[in-house]
C-alpha cells in the first residue's frame, strides 16, 4: 500500500543517514589522528623516519575512506579554492629546506621556515613561504641556530618578538584535469618584508617587490616551468595531495587570509 511504501522510504532514509554519519565520524577520527601526529613535527622538518611512515599510513587510510575527488564536479573545483596552510610535507623529512631537492641542512643555516601556504582562486595558485633568520632575533639569535644542530646542548633564550621576515609569493597559473590532477605553471615571484626590527620598527607597511621576469623569448618552455600533483582527499577544510615525485602534502584551510602578523 501507499502507507507501507512511505514507511519503507522513511526506513531507507534513516539507514542512509546512519551510514553517512558513521562515515563522517570515521573521517573526523582519521583527520584528528593526522593532526595530532603532525602537530609536533614542524611540517615534517622534525619527523623521524618512523613518524614519516606513520603519517603516510594515516594519509592513505584517509584517502581510502574519503570520497573520490573528481574535478568534473563544480563542487570539488570550488572546494579547491581558498587559503590553505601547509601542515606537513614528506619533502621536509630529509631535514633539508629543499625537501627532496638538494639543499642545505636546515640545522646548519641561519634561516627559519615560517608560514607555508597556498592561495588558490579561479585562475592562479600562489605558493607563499615566509623566511626569517635566527641571527635577527636578538643577541641570542645565533644560539637559536646552534640549538638546531643535532646533539648540541645549547639553550635558546632568544626573544619571542616577531623577527623581520620575507614573505615570498610564487605565482602559478593552474589547470585541473580529470579526474583529480592539477598542473601548475610558474609565472612570477614577489617578495614582501614583514615583521619588525627591534620589536618596534614595523616592516608590514613596506611595499612588495616584484622580481623582474625574463623576457618571453628567454623564458623556459611551459613544460619546464610546470609540475603536476593529484588531490587524493578534499573536503571543505582538509586536503591531501601527492606530487609527481610521490611527495605527500597535507593542508588545512584558513577561513581568512593570513595576515603579516600571523605566526
Amino acid at each position: 500500500t501507499k502507507k507501507d511504501w512511505q514507511e519503507v522510504k522513511e526506513d531507507d532514509s534513516c539507514v542512509t543517514d546512519f551510514f553517512r554519519l558513521e562515515k563522517e565520524d570515521l573521517l573526523t577520527q582519521s583527520k584528528n589522528e593526522i593532526l595530532s601526529l603532525v602537530a609536533s613535527l614542524d611540517r615534517g622538518l622534525a619527523a623521524s623516519t618512523n613518524e614519516a611512515e606513520r603519517v603516510d599510513e594515516l594519509a592513505r587510510k584517509l584517502e581510502l575512506e574519503g570520497a573520490t575527488v573528481d574535478f568534473i564536479s563544480s563542487e570539488s573545483r570550488e572546494r579547491l579554492r581558498g587559503n590553505w596552510r601547509l601542515i606537513y610535507t614528506s619533502g621536509f623529512t630529509t631535514g633539508s629546506l629543499g625537501g627532496t631537492r638538494p639543499g642545505p641542512l636546515a640545522a646548519f643555516t641561519p634561516l627559519a621556515l615560517g608560514q607555508v601556504f597556498q592561495k588558490i582562486d579561479a585562475q592562479n595558485l600562489d605558493n607563499v613561504v615566509e623566511l626569517s633568520s635566527y641571527l635577527l632575533q636578538g643577541r641570542d639569535g645565533f644560539g637559536a641556530t646552534l640549538a638546531r644542530i643535532p646533539g648540541a646542548n645549547w639553550q635558546n633564550t632568544a626573544p619571542k618578538d616577531k623577527a623581520p621576515s620575507l614573505r615570498a609569493s610564487l605565482r602559478h597559473t593552474y589547470k585541473v584535469k580529470e579526474p583529480n590532477k592539477v598542473t601548475i605553471t610558474f609565472e612570477s615571484t614577489t617578495v614582501k618584508p614583514i615583521g619588525a626590527i627591534g620589536g618596534f620598527l614595523s616592516l608590514n607597511e613596506l611595499p612588495q617587490i616584484d622580481i623582474p621576469r625574463l623576457p618571453d623569448f628567454l623564458q623556459p618552455p611551459a613544460p619546464m616551468r610546470s609540475a603536476t600533483f593529484k588531490v587524493t582527499y578534499l573536503d571543505n577544510v582538509f586536503r591531501v595531495t601527492r606530487g609527481d615525485r610521490g611527495e605527500l602534502r597535507i593542508y588545512t584551510k584558513n577561513l581568512v587570509e593570513p595576515s603579516p602578523d600571523a605566526s
